[in-house]
């Protein structure tokens, strides 16, 4: 497994990223104020549809699509207020 250090919003990040080029997953230092906790983030294929059906279904978007570590992530909280993200390959 590599890392490398980079920027994800302006937040401070190390993404993990096996041999293969698979990303699986990271480390990001969370917004001053934003409650500690682990985010699930689910893989897209089009971030802007994904978000569309989220507020279809009760959900509420956080952000929208922004670069984000070889990518673009976004976030929203489900229903119950749970924070999840997404992300889409470049």
């Amino acid at each position: 497994m590599r890392t490398r250090e980079t920027s994800c919003g302006g937040l401070g990040a190390i993404p993990f990223t096996k041999i293969e080029n698979l990303r699986r997953g990271g480390i990001w230092l969370r917004p001053e104020g934003e409650p500690l906790g682990i985010v699930v983030y689910v893989v897209v294929d089009d971030i802007e549809a994904t978000l569309r059906r989220v507020v279809e279904f009760g959900g509420r978007v956080v952000s929208t699509k922004a670069p984000l570590a070889g990518g673009y992530g976004a976030f929203f909280t489900d229903p119950s207020g749970n924070l999840l993200g997404l992300f889409e390959d470049r």
